[in-house]
């Protein structure tokens, strides 16, 4: 499910569910990596010891990432699905 739905389906039971929490702290799974973002910045990191702003592109939606798996820990839905649209409208 994409993030859009799991945000629709939180606002119906008044919290995110458990594989959403998990979901959302793994870069390929989370609302960044629904972009296609999620796998450079983790392969980026990890592995070249890069700093994210070496990271054309993502350094906004490193940050904006780390936001939305506050808000989903959190079970702030509003702020997640302001979020997730924010990086929505990132541009690559």
């Amino acid at each position: 499910m994409k993030w859009a739905g799991r945000i629709a389906r939180a606002e119906k039971k008044g919290k995110f569910n458990s594989d959403d929490k998990v979901d959302s702290s793994n870069w390929l799974t989370c609302t960044v990596g629904e972009k296609g973002w999620g796998g450079k910045i983790q392969l980026e990191c990890n592995f070249k010891g890069l700093s994210i702003s070496h990271v054309a592109g993502t350094s906004e939606a490193h940050q904006l990432g780390h936001r939305f798996n506050y808000a989903v820990l959190k079970d702030r839905i509003s702020e997640a699905k302001r979020i997730h649209e924010q990086i929505q409208k990132l541009k690559p």
